[in-house]
């Protein structure tokens, strides 16, 4: 729904305006404007589309930059020099690249021909490529930081069966020895649904990974709750909408 993509956008960091993703996305896809929700073949081009559009501007600006050129001034149509790929990237605030991912084959990829020279399209091709492969260790790691997953790993190590995978009763078992549990019956019905989509292996079991990425969407929603039931709280006690938002924040930093 419309409020699970600008969450799932901000996940993944797509810089836009919150209010003008409104607009788009119930001006764009009409089934957003029908029924409120979107296909994940539309959600993949919304957010390739989104992408490419911030690659482009700072495509741009960074090129001139890289070139000296005034800030008015057309940056040339075949591109700028493949030597100065590095230097772009950094205004483009790319400071380090993925596991497994060098300069020369970023380059390689933004000059296919060797022409010394990378356009625009070539430029937008490199950061759909460092996209990629950030997005690629993001499933594996789930977007925790590595002393997170040593603590995970730890968990469910200790939960685990023979085989190294979480059944459903094992799992709610590290989530009760964690004080994770659903609150109700909507929210067990949320999780037994989080894991069938987590699966990848269609056993009703999960590995580590897939472990992680639970853990990591189940936290997410949980936290989302809980600040929406704050925040509704603090209406019915005569709060504004802004105030009952800094509260609930204010308290997720003190009980975190």
């Amino acid at each position: 729904d419309l409020q699970e993509c600008l969450d799932t956008l901000a996940a993944l960091q797509v810089r836009k305006d919150r209010a003008d993703l409104e607009v788009l996305l119930v001006q764009r896809y009409p089934d957003m404007a029908a029924d409120g929700t979107l296909d994940l073949q539309d959600f993949i081009s919304l957010v390739l589309a989104l992408h490419d559009e911030w690659v482009t501007a700072g495509y741009f600006t960074a090129a001139r930059k890289v070139l000296r050129l005034p800030a008015a001034a057309t940056v040339p149509e075949e591109g700028v020099g493949a030597r100065y790929l590095r230097e772009l990237l950094i205004y483009m605030e790319v400071f380090s690249f993925p596991p497994g991912v060098t300069l020369k084959d970023l380059v390689a990829l933004g000059d296919p021909d060797s022409s010394g020279l990378i356009g625009l399209p070539g430029f937008i091709a490199v950061m759909r490529a460092l996209r990629g492969a950030e997005l690629s260790e993001f499933r594996s790691t789930a977007g925790f930081a590595d002393h997170e997953l040593e603590k995970f790993r730890a968990m469910f190590k200790k939960f685990c069966g023979p085989d190294n995978r979480l059944s459903s009763t094992q799992l709610n078992r590290l989530f009760a020895d964690v004080g994770r549990l659903p609150r109700n019956k909507e929210e067990q019905h949320k999780l037994v649904s989080l894991e069938r989509r987590v699966d990848r292996t269609g056993t009703r079991t999960l590995g580590f990974p897939e472990f992680a990425h639970l853990f990591r969407i189940w936290s997410n929603e949980t936290a989302r709750e809980t600040a929406r039931q704050r925040i509704q709280a603090g209406a019915e006690a005569g709060l504004t909408p802004r105030t009952g938002r800094k509260l609930s924040t204010a308290y997720s930093t003190r009980a975190e």
